[in-house]
């Protein structure tokens, strides 16, 4: 499918758009079931592992931010580490009850308080008290921020206890 839309079509554009197209006729059946839920759990699964290293000994936190999804990892965090008090969660898609959402986040209840996205130039100042967490992660989608965003769109961090915890190695390769 893809090397005859590349053949026929000129730009990057119009191969995707095709593709997307065509995607239908070769999902297998009931291919959510068999291969996509079981690959999120996996990446769920291994993102909190890594997750849980990088927290070294750190096993209890008041207050979480999780950026770029509405709260897919909290799940399985919470399955490692005590997660206590205040959740916000920052995404551009408000999180709702469908099956695909309550899948996403691995359960029914909608998680914490949802900050709007927009676009990198995310208030936080406005929904979260300065000082009030203790551990932020963004797993999903800081790698398409703009750099010249990137700088005011970490300013999540400031929103950290000073005990608080994110992964620095992490924030320093982006920068």
């Amino acid at each position: 499918m893809i090397a005859s839309n590349t053949e026929q079509l000129k730009s990057d554009r119009e191969i995707y758009a095709a593709v997307q197209k065509q995607l239908d006729t070769i999902k297998p059946f009931l291919g959510e079931l068999k291969f996509a839920i079981p690959a999120l759990q996996h990446q769920k699964q291994v993102m909190v592992q890594q997750s849980v290293e990088l927290l070294g000994e750190a096993r209890s936190f008041e207050g979480y931010l999780e950026v770029g999804s509405g709260g897919r990892y909290l799940d399985y965090l919470e399955e490692a580490v005590a997660i206590n008090g205040d959740i916000y969660t920052v995404t551009d898609t408000p999180p709702g009850y469908s099956i695909p959402d309550m899948v996403d986040r691995g359960q029914v209840a909608k998680v914490g308080q949802t900050i709007d996205f927009n676009h990198y130039a995310t208030d936080f100042s406005t929904h979260i008290p300065s000082g009030s967490i203790d551990l932020a992660s963004v797993y999903i989608g800081f790698h398409h921020c703009p750099i010249a965003l990137r700088e005011a769109f970490i300013e999540c961090a400031v929103k950290l206890r000073p005990s608080g915890r994110r992964c620095k190695a992490w924030i320093a390769k982006q920068s």
